[in-house]
């Protein structure tokens, strides 16, 4: 059986938070109106991210003077497709890529920034990381990052079906759902909400799914991040939009951050619990998840 809980009361766990797939899409939503931009200045802290330093002068040389034509995300990362170049973007647990006003002040944590002009109408494009977890990478063309090429399916871009990727897996079933090669964009919260609309408790081993669960899991996954995408997203501690405004689907969240509370299914008396699986949090009822 699952540990038991250790936090008796409701609160939300953000220590370990990460934006997830419907956080990223709508960010990349909301960066619609610098498509077709032009970069007039690039800029930034000179800090590394990641431990990687940002190569502010390669872009410098390949972004300056060039329209940004495609903005997409694969999972958790953006890619911002200007001139023959692109860089990938990935939000870490601080980071936030916004739209602002030219006269906006720039601070120690800015550390990428482009200015954008499309006709008269100016903006800066600016990342900002304070706990330098983002990413922010340059790539040629040609060049493959090595991120991506690692991904697995997308659930918004080709559908969920998880049953190959489950068959011999000996691990828990939430730790199977964190792997980034078997379903890019799903996080800490996505996995629990999926695992209780599925009616799955997370420990089981993946291989030991049936048929019909594994069924209902991939519905569960694809209508938990529906929702949150219609709602915009969560916000817990840092996320915001490209446009600043916080997601609105926190009050929606099923078990994720309730540990204490009533189960909400209907006809169910269960309690959420919650407990590290994998270290990370998770929740769960411990009525109807079995």
């Amino acid at each position: 059986m699952i540990l038991e809980s250790r936090v008796p009361t409701a609160q939300f766990a953000i220590n370990q938070y990460v934006p997830e797939l419907p956080e990223v899409e709508t960010v990349r939503l909301t960066l619609t109106p610098i498509l077709n931009s032009t970069v007039t200045k690039v800029g930034g802290s000179g800090k590394t991210l990641r431990q990687k330093p940002v190569k502010i002068r390669a872009m410098k040389n390949h972004f300056v003077g060039q329209k940004i034509s495609k903005i997409r995300r694969r999972g958790k990362y953006l890619t911002l497709h200007i001139g023959t170049s692109y860089a990938v973007v990935h939000l870490g647990m601080s980071g936030r890529l916004r739209i602002q006003d030219v006269r906006t002040e720039l601070d120690q944590h800015c550390h990428v920034w482009f200015l954008v002009s499309k006709g008269r109408q100016e903006k800066r494009l600016v990342f900002r990381a304070p706990r330098r977890f983002g990413q922010f990478e340059f790539f040629k063309a040609q060049e493959v990052c090595p991120a991506l090429e690692k991904l697995g399916p997308d659930p918004l871009l080709d559908g969920v079906s998880l049953g190959d990727s489950l068959k011999n897996r000996k691990a828990k079933i939430k730790t199977v759902l964190l792997d980034q090669k078997v379903l890019a964009g799903v996080g800490n919260i996505y996995a629990s909400e999926a695992l209780w609309r599925a009616k799955i408790l997370p420990e089981t081993p993946a291989c030991d799914l049936q048929p019909s669960q594994v069924r209902a899991l991939n519905k569960a996954v694809a209508r938990s991040l529906e929702v949150a995408l219609d709602k915009g997203g969560t916000s817990l501690k840092d996320f915001v939009a490209a446009d600043g405004q916080e997601g609105g689907n926190a009050p929606y969240l099923k078990v994720y951050g309730r540990q204490g509370d009533s189960c909400p299914r209907a006809a169910c008396r269960g309690t959420i619990h919650s407990a590290p699986v994998a270290g990370r949090s998770t929740y769960w009822c411990n009525r109807c998840q079995i």
